[in-house]
């Protein structure tokens, strides 16, 4: 290999250290390097100097290799260029079904009903509504859209269970004429109302189940009362009980909250021996519009919540949330958005307005269009566009973090109640994805050095660089 005459740092490297460990990870290929202080010497080197000393040679081609050095002349505007392309519109390929806002259970911390005027009204969708909004749904669906998801969803989704089998039906006829490709459907339901007749029903019709539970009785009793304002947990279980009795897809949803997260390794635990789970999602905290969190009190969530993740690896459970940032690291792509809301997905509520985001369900902030406005085009539409291109790699302060390439950006809805704007960074996440990558960088070391144990061994003294890839 010949080297450029002048080379450079990416300016997508990040140098991280441990006791006497340098890791520098590049954020847009994945590469890490391992080695002692004299690779951080050497990388000065490179960028006093801006030209490979004779004796640099053997590690700068490895390093070039791996594009952790580059040619002077690097753009990395070019390469940021390519990635924005990935979200410089909607690509619509996912739907969600507000059967109705309303909700038999009163959890403390609901993002939907905290938003709720005083004098709001509750709704249900009409049949009308919901098959006026699935030929919305089909007609925006992106032209590239390999997979379709339809999400049923509330308030609690089964209050209003006939629009669910009808959609279910209307969905199926769809797929079978080739209007939809891939369908993959799922439901998020509290479970009070699962009877033995509902679970069958989700299990023969290939429902993926979300449901909502936070621990066990005494725990999850703390935050998810009914309107009564009495424990759920009765109620909750014995309909996760019902789907797991059917057979059902189930996949359990965690907030993780001040009433879980000093027992998270065991709200993990119980999920795994009493609940025998095999998919859990663990989901910080929102901010609330009185209630913001505290960096302190976000540091510590990220700690417990890749604490829980360690218990879920040890179990065989996938745990969703920390998985989604191992992944783009593992099998090597850019992740640029973390919400289906940034550009694939339209919101369908009750009374058929039209938006990017659930989470506005309570305000109606964003619902910019509706089902009865037939030259409603997500592509086109002012506020889906704007969604659309809400990525990190679009967001000035994510450009240089470490992490870019892994976290997605978060959730617009937490970044605009926190900081006024769905631009601003969601440091919930932002956090979050931090930890997890040192964790990850870490990992990998250990795992490198028991692999390379018998080669370092008969390294010469020379070889100071010890430039192991993860």
């Amino acid at each position: 290999m010949i080297l450029p005459k002048k080379i450079k740092l990416s300016p997508f490297s990040h140098t991280f250290s441990n006791n006497n460990v340098v890791a520098v990870y590049d954020t847009m290929n994945h590469n890490v390097f391992y080695g002692d202080r004299e690779l951080v010497s050497f990388l000065k080197r490179i960028k006093a100097q801006k030209k490979i000393d004779p004796k640099d040679l053997k590690h700068a081609k490895k390093l070039y290799e791996a594009g952790i050095l580059v040619s002077e002349k690097f753009d990395p505007d070019e390469i940021l260029n390519k990635v924005r392309k990935f979200v410089d519109k909607p690509h619509i390929d996912s739907l969600y079904v507000v059967t109705t806002d309303k909700c038999n259970y009163a959890c403390k911390y609901c993002f939907i009903e905290g938003n709720m005027p005083s004098d709001h009204e509750f709704s249900m969708m009409t049949e009308d509504i919901l098959k006026k909004g699935i030929n919305l749904f089909v007609k925006c669906l992106s032209k590239d859209a390999e997979k379709t998801e339809v999400v049923f969803y509330g308030g609690e989704p089964l209050l209003n269970r006939k629009i669910i089998e009808i959609g279910n039906d209307l969905l199926d006829e769809k797929r079978e004429i080739g209007r939809i490709k891939q369908l993959n459907k799922m439901i998020f339901t509290n479970g009070s109302l699962v009877t033995g007749e509902v679970a069958d029903f989700f299990y023969k019709n290939n429902i993926n189940v979300g449901f909502s539970l936070d621990g066990w009785k005494e725990i999850n009793d703390k935050a998810r009362v009914s309107i009564s304002k009495k424990g759920t947990f009765d109620n909750t279980i014995n309909g996760y009980k019902n789907l797991k009795l059917a057979g059902c897809n189930i996949g359990i949803s965690c907030t993780v909250s001040f009433h879980n997260i000093d027992v998270l390794e065991k709200v993990m635990e119980y999920f795994a021996t009493e609940l025998e789970a095999k998919f859990v999602s663990l989901n910080p905290l929102f901010d609330t519009s009185h209630m913001k969190l505290s960096k302190k009190f976000l540091e510590h969530m990220a700690d417990k919540i890749i604490k829980a993740y360690d218990i879920s690896k040890k179990y065989g459970i996938y745990e969703d949330r920390v998985t989604k940032f191992i992944e783009p690291f593992v099998k090597g792509y850019i992740r640029v958005v973390d919400c289906a809301g940034c550009g694939r997905q339209i919101v369908l509520a009750p009374n058929g307005q039209i938006g990017p985001c659930h989470a506005f369900l309570g305000n109606k902030k964003f619902f910019c269009g509706s089902i009865y406005d037939k030259d409603f085009d997500p592509t086109k539409n002012a506020t889906f566009q704007e969604w659309s291109t809400r990525s990190p790699f679009n967001m000035k302060e994510c450009l240089n973090c470490s992490a870019i390439s892994i976290c997605g950006g978060g959730c617009p809805y937490n970044s605009l109640i926190r900081k006024k704007s769905i631009y601003e960074v969601d440091e919930r996440i932002c956090i979050l994805a931090k930890k997890v990558l040192e964790k990850i960088i870490w990992e990998g070391f250990e795992n490198v050095k028991r692999k390379n144990k018998s080669a370092r061994t008969n390294k010469t003294s020379e070889d100071k660089l010890r430039h192991f890839r993860c």
